[in-house]
């Protein structure tokens, strides 16, 4: 599983039971522009409030799994989507004797998974860490889906002119 990675949609991710944050806005003009134009730092902004908390569950022996973690925003048919990724070959981080070949290595983490699930391949990952970004997400999935209604919220207010 070389070059694995953590890779989890926090969109339908949001509340008990697989639910999702709704809203209904309606009576403003020009309402999707306000939010397009929003959106992808909304959810950027979501994002890293889950990247923080999956980080602080991370057993920190170098750092190479915690500083392997980033955001990225995707853009779907659905609109934008933040994913939340630990590891790959796309991203290397500073060698360590935790990356792949050691210290003088090429600074990949291929093991995000296997700390993830707590398995432990040649001896990486058993137990330190065990679903970081899970947990990371069940402690934090309300807070995160409040932050996004208010953010949507504020983004589309109705601007009254001044008298």
């Amino acid at each position: 599983m070389a070059g694995s990675t953590v890779n989890v949609n926090i969109i339908g991710q949001l509340g008990e039971g697989g639910g999702s944050v709704q809203g209904t806005v309606s009576a403003y003009q020009d309402i999707t522009n306000v939010v397009k134009r929003e959106a992808n730092a909304i959810m950027k902004e979501a994002g890293e409030k889950f990247l923080v908390a999956a980080r602080q569950n991370i057993h920190n022996d170098t750092g190479a799994l915690s500083a392997s973690g980033r955001v990225v925003v995707v853009q779907t048919g659905k609109g934008p989507r933040a994913e939340i990724l630990f590891g790959g070959d796309e991203f290397p981080v500073t060698p360590t004797r935790n990356t792949r070949g050691g210290v003088n290595g090429d600074g990949v983490v291929d093991y995000a998974f296997f700390v993830h699930e707590g398995i432990s391949p040649a001896g990486r990952g058993a137990s330190s860490g065990v679903k970081f970004f899970e947990r990371a997400v069940m402690s934090e999935q309300a807070k995160v889906g409040r932050f996004i209604a208010n953010k949507i919220k504020n983004a589309t207010k109705l601007k009254r002119p001044r008298r």
